[in-house]
């Protein structure tokens, strides 16, 4: 684990009550980009068909990564977006726009990511905590769910479900279940 460096000059209370909320949300920027983007595409980069549009996404948040840490580590970033992203000679990492945020335009169609995020993290929570490798397959997963619409949303991504959790089939069912269960069938 990361040690943090020795400071030379001693932290006030003032100093701590500043930088902690600063702390919790870089990790929580950290957590989601692990937890909702390279966990959710992983399969379509290794070992699966490829898709484009996963290596898009991906590629554009490592972009506007670097293009967020630049002021901080200018060298390394200006080294990583030449050597890493082939930017052409003359191009500068600091000359680029700050990125800003896309938005979905429609209200409905981000609920329904979250839902499939929270149904993929909750598989695989349940594959860790059954000791099953995040790769191996499984028969069947058994999705359950509060609503009716919500089971329509899921039914209508169980093979990018299927696919991301390496399962052969995905099961829907409307229960009293507060957010998104998931029964893994090995």
């Amino acid at each position: 684990m990361y040690k943090q460096p020795l400071l030379l000059v001693e932290q006030g209370l003032a100093d701590r009550e500043n930088l902690s909320p600063l702390y919790e949300k870089l990790a929580s920027a950290i957590r989601s980009v692990d937890d909702e983007h390279i966990i959710f595409y992983e399969p379509a980069l290794f070992g699966r068909p490829s898709h484009e549009a996963a290596k898009f996404v991906l590629y554009t948040l490592f972009h506007a990564s670097l293009r967020l840490l630049a002021p901080f580590i200018p060298f390394i970033t200006e080294e990583i977006y030449h050597r890493v992203l082939g930017a052409p000679d003359g191009d500068s990492i600091h000359l680029l726009r700050w990125p800003e945020p896309l938005g979905i335009a429609d209200p409905e169609e981000a609920r329904a990511g979250e839902l499939i995020k929270d149904v993929i993290a909750e598989g695989r929570r349940q594959k860790s905590a059954r000791r099953i490798p995040l790769p191996a397959r499984v028969s069947a997963l058994t999705v359950a769910v509060p609503s009716r619409e919500e089971a329509e949303e899921v039914r209508r991504c169980a093979l990018e479900i299927a696919k991301t959790l390496n399962a052969d089939e995905v099961r829907v069912t409307v229960g009293d279940v507060k957010g998104v269960a998931v029964e893994l069938s090995p």
